[in-house]
């Protein structure tokens, strides 16, 4: 597992999508899960805190 993937499961683990019966794999096959858990462990590299999305949840 890379740095990176390990940090995109950590964004979904905090995303909550695991209580609604998501699973990472699922996840990160949904194109617009995908982009968002992305785009949060991009946030998290750069130092900002990423929006809270709740459209997506």
């Amino acid at each position: 597992m890379t740095h990176t993937e390990s940090l995109l499961r950590q964004a979904y683990r905090s995303s909550g999508l695991g209580l609604l019966g998501i699973s990472f794999a699922q996840a990160t096959d949904i194109r617009a899960i995908r982009i968002a858990l992305t785009l949060r462990v991009s946030d998290w590299q750069h130092g900002r805190r990423a929006p809270t999305q709740p459209a997506l949840i």
